[in-house]
């Protein structure tokens, strides 16, 4: 067997090569959340590139004039009217992705076009009624109004490379401070094994050498037991810290595997919606056909229904692909979550009666007014009570709560609670039911719900799953009051 010596040399090796090892990690990991941090600060290149867009747009609309003043060709007209909806529709996307100075300038942008799409029409229709000489003259002040807004534009593009950069730079420098920190911290590791590792010598193995000699261990040699106890707490320590380091890595990981995952099924669902789709119509169209032109028994009209109803399936399953692969566009508007919780009900009547399931809706009175994308929340809705109907595949009671409540932080939100009196989500799975991919069901795709968690986080809000004073299974939505 080995002795006590080889043994505390090999657990302090250990110690110093899972302290090198963490270090080494802990570098890689802050390298890897680097360049995610560079991919997240792509999304504002799109402001960056609607700023190119908009100088672009009005640069073309003033060519268009000029040409058409020259030739007067009605088909300038008409590439300045593209021109001037490219220019609308590059301002309304991405008015919702700047605030403070930026919304303020976007505003004088919107105003200042306005006015100057309004004189450049009277310019025109000047043209077209002959006076020509008044046309010229409130031109000038088309132009000037022209100028105004293209210098607009230009410091938009140059407040938003002003900001990439900035973001740039200060990513850097936490990624330098947060390296400084790690490499630090490893060189203090290995500095404290080295340490322990003399002081065992001198404290622990002589003490221990001397005592196998039959020395006698008396206070002034340096208490042993004290020492080995003291060694102990700090192996436990060491140990302790490095089992949590393993666990914040395994959720990295989890987290980086999560993020390729959904990657991948972006690149999916692209090929899917070109390859299967078009075939796919296509056999729907002849299957209505022969339908409708053949003569069938009953026998042979279930195996049409049959493969109908599969192909259904199989389109809905690549709308779930789809839906989930392109990143959410919400389009809030001044709506009460009321009228849409009404809506998604009417519209989801039917298969409520077919699976017999009563609707109970506690309301003392609608929610007043927020700013949401009802179609988004709709479709939200009617995935959960869709999963609710095939909970209770018997019949049962689907209840739902709204309420409105201000939190201990301060901040308005409006509550919706649905609850059904099935057979619940087990213990196992319920932490994994929003995730992508994860079903209960046979046929399910997994991505009803991880739809629905994404649609009420863009609206700022949470989704989550509890248990139902039924037993059944009970989801609770919390929208912020804007």
């Amino acid at each position: 067997m080995f002795g006590l010596r080889f043994r505390i040399y090999a657990t302090l090796g250990a110690m110093i090569a899972a302290t090198a090892l963490l270090g080494g990690v802990s570098a890689w990991y802050t390298y890897t959340l680097n360049k995610d941090f560079r991919t997240m600060v792509q999304g504002e290149v799109t402001s960056l590139q609607a700023a190119v867009e908009l100088e672009n747009s009005l640069t073309g609309q003033k060519g268009f004039v000029s040409y058409y003043f020259m030739d007067g060709s009605e088909d300038w007209l008409e590439s300045l009217s593209r021109r001037e909806k490219e220019f609308m529709d590059w301002l309304i996307r991405v008015t919702p992705l700047n605030i403070g100075e930026n919304a303020v300038l976007l505003e004088k942008i919107r105003n200042s076009y306005f006015h100057y799409s309004s004189l450049r029409n009277q310019v025109i229709a000047l043209y077209k009624s002959g006076l020509r000489q008044k046309g010229r003259d409130l031109h000038e002040q088309a132009r000037e109004e022209y100028k105004k807004v293209y210098m607009l534009c230009e410091q938009f593009k140059l407040n938003m490379q002003k900001r990439i950069r900035n973001s740039m730079e200060n990513n850097e420098k936490r990624t330098t401070q947060l390296n400084a920190v790690v490499f630090s911290s490893l060189g203090a590791g290995l500095i404290f094994g080295l340490s322990l590792a003399l002081m065992l010598v001198r404290r622990v193995f002589d003490p221990l050498r001397r005592l196998a000699e039959g020395e006698t261990i008396n206070e002034s040699s340096g208490g042993l037991m004290d020492e080995v106890r003291t060694l102990s707490s700090r192996v436990h320590s060491l140990v302790s810290a490095v089992a949590e380091q393993e666990d914040e890595l395994e959720q990295s990981r989890e987290s980086l595997a999560q993020a390729q995952k959904l990657a991948t099924v972006g690149k999916l669902a692209a090929g899917m919606a070109h390859s299967v789709r078009n075939p796919l119509t296509a056999v729907k169209m002849r299957l209505y056909t022969l339908g409708k032109t053949l003569e069938l028994d009953e026998s042979q009209k279930d195996d049409l229904d049959v493969i109908s109803e599969e192909i259904r399936h199989i389109d809905s399953l690549l709308n779930n692909f789809l839906e989930f692969s392109r990143p959410p566009r919400i389009k809030p508007e001044r709506n009460s979550v009321s009228n849409v919780i009404d809506n998604s009900i009417a519209l989801m009547s039917q298969r409520l009666n077919a699976y017999g399931i009563e609707v109970v809706l506690n309301r003392r009175e609608p929610l007043k007014p927020n700013l949401v994308d009802g179609e988004r929340l709709k479709e939200m809705l009617v995935n959960i009570v869709v999963n609710c109907c095939e909970a209770m595949p018997e019949g049962g009671r689907l209840t739902v709560t709204e309420e409105e409540k201000i939190l201990p932080q301060g901040g308005e939100v409006q509550i919706i609670k649905l609850e059904d009196n099935g057979a619940g989500v087990p213990e196992d799975k319920a932490p994994h039911i929003f995730e992508p991919f994860f079903s209960t069901k046979k046929e399910g795709s997994g991505l009803g719900l991880s739809i629905s968690k994404r649609i009420i986080e863009e609206h700022g809000g949470s989704i989550r799953l509890g248990k139902s004073t039924e037993g059944g299974a009970a989801f609770i939505i919390t929208l912020p009051f804007k």
